[in-house]
């Protein structure tokens, strides 16, 4: 007659079988752990919410009283996990991915989606210590400092700038600018000049692509333009032309028809006439 096995004792511990029970209860102590501490964390409701709000606004579907049952309270709602969502018989596989989506996207502060000053409250790194104050005596020399301490000129030195100094990027570049670069711009002339018209500027990832008539011109007040005189005079020099003294002298000029801005030595005897002195 044939039974049933007779299962033998063993006679030796079995190290594999342990390990697994070892490793499930740990993960299982783990995911509890996890589950408290989603609780405590928990996100509280906006104003006027309940889940059945919750549920009416990301339209869930059929089944809203059934659904909200399911759920004891607020935080068990909003921490779910996607195998809880599972043992819920009366949910469709469409309802659960579409209320494990809002529910993650509440948690993140994604949704409701009320405002753009929400989304930035949520997202936006608080603001430095010295962000928006006014700029002492003690913070240019500590300007200063970090200026002759890391190469402006390289690399991205306002990063650390910034940072030492507890402002922002702008705040920190535009006094550079306003201390430094605008005292050393009025010390030299600037040349007003055009680039090739034909052909736009170069296109790459911080500046669009400009269109071929786009004129740069500095500001006199900040950055003293040269005449054309000396930006005539600098050309021969540079080029090594020789011109003759007489003619284009600067104290001969000023029997010119367009002086006082020599504007005979850019334009030809021919187009001479055509030309609007008024604007030279």
């Amino acid at each position: 007659m044939i039974g049933p096995l007779i299962k033998k004792k063993r006679r030796f511990f079995d190290l594999k079988l342990f390990r697994q029970h070892l490793r499930r209860q740990k993960s299982e102590e783990i995911e509890n752990e996890k589950r408290e501490l989603l609780k405590m964390c928990a996100k509280d409701p906006p104003k006027n919410w309940d889940i059945r709000t919750f549920l009416e606004r990301i339209e869930i579907g059929e089944n809203i009283d059934e659904i909200e049952k399911c759920f004891k309270s607020w935080k068990e709602f909003v921490t779910i996990t996607p195998k809880e969502l599972f043992l819920i018989d009366c949910l469709t596989n469409e309802q659960r991915r579409k209320l494990w989506k809002y529910i993650n996207k509440y948690n993140y502060g994604l949704y409701p989606e009320d405002s753009y000053d929400d989304f930035v409250k949520n997202f936006q790194a608080p603001p430095l210590e010295n962000e928006n104050k006014p700029w002492t005596q003690e913070d240019d020399k500590q300007l200063d400092y970090y200026i002759n301490y890391y190469d402006v000129n390289f690399g991205d030195p306002w990063l650390y700038i910034s940072w030492n100094m507890k402002r922002t990027f702008d705040q920190v570049q535009n006094k550079y600018v306003e201390l430094y670069l605008k005292k050393q711009n009025k010390k030299r002339k600037c040349e007003l000049c055009l680039t090739k018209c034909t052909t736009p500027l170069l296109m790459n990832r911080k500046f669009k692509l400009d269109p071929p008539f786009l004129f740069i011109v500095p500001s006199s007040q900040n950055f003293p333009t040269m005449n054309i005189f000396d930006y005539y005079h600098k050309e021969c020099h540079s080029t090594n032309k020789k011109y003759e003294h007489n003619v284009y002298e600067k104290n001969n000029l000023e029997n010119d028809p367009l002086y006082p801005s020599y504007g005979s030595l850019i334009f030809s005897n021919k187009f001479l006439p055509f030309v609007n002195k008024s604007c030279f």
